[in-house]
């Protein structure tokens, strides 16, 4: 079967700019040897930073130089990205020859891919050509046919225990990556079912027997489908096109013939299929570049481990290693911070500082994490407060993940049946409520659960967040929308989305209804009030250009879409943005806009350097992370059988475990030696998030948290001078202030004008933040935050706190498992750390339970509760028991962890604290927190009634402290009824008036709202004072 473009040659012309060349002079004698070998396989070793892709990239250009034919030539490596930025190197490696003819550089699967489409191969496969399933469409099918599973449980061949998590995302993602590492290794559902037998694996079978019906599903769809297609899953495409190269001698041949020089580049991340494909193409003319240390992939199949003695059987007998590293070490800076927007602040000062003063282009920086989490919107928003243009790699934060675009989706979910309005998703509602698109915080929120509870009518009633969710979608609502305003805008939205979507099921009109029909809290259509503020440049107008592209993005995506699944619902293409990694900013990638800074994970960084690097968010629990992966189904050790053919379980579990460690090794020795110049390593410190161990490796023995400095943009600058010009106690000092800022507002400078300054113009009211005749609800610990900084406690209520951290999460695990004392107080301390396993898989589903560190941590906090209560010579009566009574104005609610009973017949309360410092004895005798819990009872505030109203005192029971060896008791002597009730009366009487004082404190250097406060330096910036 001929075919047009087996005569087609493509040119490419590049620009020498490009080029980054490596005379021959400049090689070393090893590198020399490397470029001028011929006529046998070779493997090349060298470490991180010893010039193995330059030596490959000088190799190829001098072949090409001396006449080879570039057709002929293979390049291979992996990733996309990679791929192309080879490609481009080598293209532009030789300054005397702008022309290179494609192709040249391609990974693995691009290779198995074209092998697959070939005429010779689609002789034999009906001439059906073939197309890759797209992780949503596998999502998609594999959902399906588990919800059949989870209505017919009798039928299916599920272990009771796994049914009520068949219909979850989570589940259905778990068991697509297991199939997906079994296919990679060329196994199948046959196989597999031995393996389960042989190794004992009680979740196989039934994937053996789900994996056989996906599989005809597949192919029923397959041979129904209007178009003519082999759809092949990308996990199978290397092993696809292994097997068709074995069983056809004249399409090995063909390729044998087209590619008779292959360079590998970065070879330790291939696993055993791709070892087996390069096995049959290549000849004598092959060059191997490896470095064992430097693996990055083994969560993906990479096997570095059997890498030596796969390519023995190669016949490899050459070698040469690269033993002079040729990347300069980088000098090092390492910074504490007290939070993650501190963190970002403090790594785009660096950033900014480094540009303006040493020229330092933009390109030549990046960040590295770890992997993708709440650091990456903060990196973003300081980034775009200091004027610096970024790009976020797909793999630290998709399209679908960008706050931009966030709302958006949610919308089209809500419209197309997805997304239901109910209790259960109150979690991306209100996330869609508190967007730009709504309007909403947590003050507007709040006032509309109070308002509509009291205009409920009828008998039925409902809670607050039920009362919300019905109001979106109602054609009217109990109360006049103008004191709904947040509702009644997505309400409007949602009914002039679904109009659109009853006339067109196209992806793109849906999208383009919902982006030009939204209105900010000002009745502004976002589209025009984006692009004003883009033209009007500053701070604002940055962040609204990074919008700006986000949406270009999400509409060129969209485009491609429809061209790539003509009359596919729109509903598949939500589910792939949402489970796919598409970069959130592929517009300015694609016209290769250079100078950003980029932002990326550490696997993404793997073959790229730059002079500054800053390593942000080396937390306990993430960096190193040493959560097992897949561990609930089992895919990690399916992997391990494998790899090593082990039948222990116990064996398997001990080298996952090693191996994962040792992942993370690598992946922290590719992260600092991507670095030229400086590298810089950051970490935040918080009660409940500490460093890692990662970190203290760099860090000095005694380091300080250290302070931000203030930004280096135009606002900073503004700020500088009306603080000298208030301040300064020397007159000429505030002359020149004045002076230079009339300078800057006569041209054009908005900040500088005083008319614009915070302050200058009357405040906009000054009633109370809640009303007279409005309930206060309160819990005991915010009446703690209050005393402490009424400034701090108002800006968390109203959204200002951070996220749940993996501490906090730990926390709460321990609390359950301590809880059970009560209805088994006989438990031993080895059954509740059995417990403590369970619970902890149980609390983070889709990446299984801590098996190494955070889990030890977690079992010596239970062991030091364990033995605290072993010495407590008072009964336990009650475990998380919840109260609520009445305080003044105020409601205080909340629940306590232990109520016991002393000798003496009296209460005594205990609440248990997992952070990792305690409190002195003096500051325990008046904490507010204890002293509300024993007003709680009393007041006879229990949902539980007590027997009495007597109490002998409380006590927090401190576990965190990791240098510690037992716990720490703070106790807390019988509350002075009347005095203390009137002490919190008077403060739940100042969580409800209109003025809010910032005091300092000792929780001022890890305060998550600092940069919103007027004593503190990075907030008087905001303020402008």
């Amino acid at each position: 079967m001929a075919s047009v473009k087996d005569n087609l040659e493509l040119k490419l012309i590049r620009s020498t700019s490009l080029a980054k060349n490596l005379e021959l002079k400049d090689l070393t004698p090893a590198q020399l040897e490397v470029v001028n070998h011929r006529t046998s396989q070779l493997l090349v070793l060298g470490q991180a930073g010893s010039g193995k892709t330059s030596t490959l990239i000088a190799a190829i250009a001098n072949r090409i130089a001396a006449g080879e034919d570039p057709n002929k030539i293979l390049a291979l490596t992996y990733g996309r990205q990679s791929a192309s930025k080879l490609r481009d190197q080598i293209a532009s490696a030789n300054p005397t020859a702008h022309t290179v003819a494609e192709p040249i550089a391609r990974t693995f699967h691009s290779i198995a891919f074209m092998i697959l489409n070939d005429p010779i191969n689609l002789e034999s496969s009906a001439d059906k050509k073939y197309v890759l399933l797209s992780g949503a469409e596998q999502d998609a099918q594999i959902r399906q046919l588990l919800e059949l599973d989870a209505a017919n449980p009798a039928q299916s061949n599920w272990p009771q225990d796994l049914i009520p998590a068949l219909t979850t995302k989570g589940f259905a993602k778990e068991l697509r990556e297991f199939i997906g590492r079994a296919t990679e290794r060329g196994s199948s559902p046959a196989e597999l079912s031995k393996f389960a037998k042989k190794y004992d694996q009680k979740y196989w079978p039934a994937i053996c027997q789900f994996w056989e019906r996906y599989q005809n599903a597949m192919a029923l769809r397959d041979a129904t489908t209007t178009h003519s297609f082999n759809r092949v899953d990308p996990s199978e495409i290397v092993v696809l096109a292994v097997d068709k190269l074995e069983s056809n001698q004249r399409l090995l041949q063909k390729y044998q013939k087209l590619f008779q020089i292959i360079y590998v580049d970065e070879f330790q991340e291939s696993d055993r299929a791709q070892r087996k494909l390069l096995q049959l193409l290549s000849g004598p003319e092959l060059v191997i570049f490896a470095d064992p240390d430097s693996a990055v992939g083994r969560f993906r199949g990479a096997d570095p481990d059997n890498l030596i003695s796969d390519l023995e059987q190669f016949g490899i007998k050459k070698k040469i290693t690269l033993d002079k590293r040729l990347r300069p070490v980088a000098s090092q800076q390492v910074a504490l911070l007290s939070s993650a927007s501190e963190e970002a602040n403090f790594i785009a000062h660096q950033f900014r500082s480094a540009h303006l003063t040493s020229k330092m282009p933009w390109s030549q920086m990046a960040v590295i994490v770890r992997s993708p989490g709440p650091q990456i919107t903060a990196l973003q928003r300081a980034f775009a407060m200091n004027s610096i243009p970024v790009e976020i790699d797909a793999q630290a934060a998709s399209l679908g993940d960008n706050p931009a675009i966030k709302p958006i989706i949610t919308v089209a979910q809500i419209a197309l049946g997805q997304l239901k309005i109910t209790s259960s998703n109150w979690d991306e509602i209100e996330l869609l409520l508190k967007s730009e698109f709504a309007g909403a915080d947590a003050i507007s929120i709040r006032q509309m659960r109070i308002s509509l509870s009291k205009e409920q009518k009828g008998d039925l009633t409902k809670s607050s967040t039920e009362l919300i969710l019905d109001a979106l979608t109602a054609p009217t609502a109990d109360l006049p929308w103008e004191q709904l305003q947040p509702l009644k805008r997505i309400n409007d939205l949602l009914k002039e989305v679904k109009k659109v979507s009853s006339r067109s099921k196209d992806i793109s009109d849906l999208l383009w209804s919902i982006w030009s029909s939204a209105k900010n809290y000002e009745g502004e259509l976002i589209s025009t009030n984006w692009q004003q503020q883009a033209l009007a440049g500053g701070n604002r107008g940055a962040i609204a250009d990074q919008n700006l592209d986000a949406l270009i993005t999400l509409f060129e995506v969209a485009r491609r879409f429809s061209e790539r699944l003509p009359g596919a619902k729109a509903g598949l293409f939500i589910d792939q943005l949402i489970s796919e990694k598409i970069l959130s900013d592929s517009i300015s990638a694609s016209a290769q806009r250079g100078e950003v800074v980029q932002v990326m994970t550490v696997h993404s960084a793997k073959g790229l350097q730059w002079r500054y690097v800053a390593l942000a968010g080396m937390q306990e629990g993430s960096w190193p992370n040493l959560k097992q992966r897949g561990s609930l189904l089992g895919s990690e050790r399916l992997v391990e059988i494998f790899r090593h053919g082990i039948s222990n379980p116990a064996q398997l579990d001990a080298i996952s475990a090693s191996g994962l460690a040792e992942d993370e090794r690598r992946l922290l020795n590719v992260a600092t030696t991507r670095a030229t110049e400086k590298l810089i390593i950051t970490a935040v410190s918080q009660e409940d998030n500490q460093p890692s161990r990662y970190f203290e490796k760099f860090a000095p023995d005694e380091i300080e948290i250290t302070q931000t400095a203030r930004a280096i943009t135009q606002p900073a600058l503004v700020a500088d001078l009306r603080r000298l010009a208030s301040r300064a106690s020397n007159k000429e000092e505030v002359i020149f202030a004045q002076r230079m800022l009339k300078t800057l507002a006569v041209n054009g400078v908005q900040r500088a004008e005083p008319k614009n300054w915070v302050g200058h113009s009357p405040i906009s009211t000054d009633l109370p933040v809640i009303k007279s005749d409005e309930v206060l609800r309160i819990s005991p610990s915010s009446l703690e935050s209050f005393t402490e900084c009424s400034l701090k406690w108002l800006l968390e209520q109203s959204g200002g706190k951070d996220a749940d951290s993996t501490a906090q999460v730990l926390g709460t695990a321990i609390h359950v498992i301590a809880a059970q004392l009560l209805e088994q107080p006989s438990l031993s301390l080895d059954q509740l750390e059995d417990k403590l396993k369970g619970a902890w898989s149980l609390i983070d589903m889709n990446k299984g339970w801590i098996k190494d560190y955070e889990y030890r941590r977690a079992a010596a906090m239970l062991e030091k509760f364990y033995s605290w209560n072993l010495k407590n010579k008072n009964t336990l009566v009650g475990v998380e028991e919840k109260f609520e009574f009445k305080l003044g104005n105020a409601v205080v609610s909340g629940s306590i962890d232990r109520i016991e009973l002393t000798a003496e017949n009296k209460y005594y309360i205990v609440d248990l604290k997992t952070g990792a410092t305690a409190i002195s004895y003096d500051k325990a005798l008046g904490n507010k927190q204890l002293q509300s819990y024993q007003l709680a009872v009393v007041n006879d505030g229990f949902k539980e009634k007590l027997e009495h109203q007597q109490v002998a005192g409380a006590e927090l029971v401190f576990v965190g402290d990791h240098k510690a060896k037992d716990a720490k008791p703070r106790p807390q002597d019988a509350v002075m009824v009347d005095e203390v009730t009137a002490e919190l009366t008077q403060i739940s009487q100042g969580m409800s008036d209109k003025s809010f004082v910032a005091t300092i404190n000792d929780r001022c250097r890890t305060c998550a709202v600092k940069s919103s406060c007027p004593i503190q330096t990075q907030g008087q910036a905001v303020i402008g004072k």
